[in-house]
């Protein structure tokens, strides 16, 4: 069953309408995003701040993506383990500060996913690179604002897509 993002009620403050499928975007929202700095383990929640989070990556823009599960399909571990390896690969091609992350789940038997947390990347590297994982949501931050999860949907490029959306919870 899908609803129409505007009719969710903690989209009072986005001008959004699209659908999003509400038990995919309850999973997202009763995940711990786990990272581990070089200040320790932080477990990232959506709608709140980090200031400790934001201090140990100097205050930079950062955002968490995983290469698992594609459009939240539940793959086997051999590939899910490839695609982990391409997508390091692709960050430290792209010069990225990075650092371990890990998506837990804390209401169903979904597998962690392990990902990591980029820093300094701009909106359009992030965008390309959930593009080419096939992912349908990232978690983004910026120092002194909560987290956010932007939902993407798969039928459209994301630098293209009207329905990018940014969910404060």
């Amino acid at each position: 069953m899908l609803h129409r993002f505007a009719d969710l009620p903690f989209a009072h403050s986005m001008n959004v309408d699209v659908e999003v499928n509400p038990s995919l975007l309850d999973a997202f929202l009763a995940t711990d995003y786990c990272v581990e700095t070089d200040a320790g383990e932080r477990v990232i929640t959506i709608g709140a701040t980090h200031a400790e989070l934001d201090r140990a990556l100097d205050h930079r823009d950062w955002h968490l993506v995983s290469a698992h599960n594609p459009d939240a399909r539940l793959l086997d571990p051999v590939e899910n383990d490839r695609r982990h390896r391409q997508l390091l690969e692709r960050i430290r091609n792209g010069g990225i500060d990075s650092w371990p992350a890990v998506n837990r789940s804390f209401e169903s038997d979904w597998p962690d996913e392990p990902g990591r947390l980029l820093a300094g990347a701009s909106t359009a590297w992030i965008h390309a690179c959930a593009r080419a994982f096939g992912q349908a949501a990232v978690v983004a931050g910026q120092a002194g604002q909560p987290a956010r999860l932007w939902v993407y949907r798969s039928d459209r490029l994301p630098e293209e897509n009207p329905h990018l959306i940014r969910i404060d919870r």
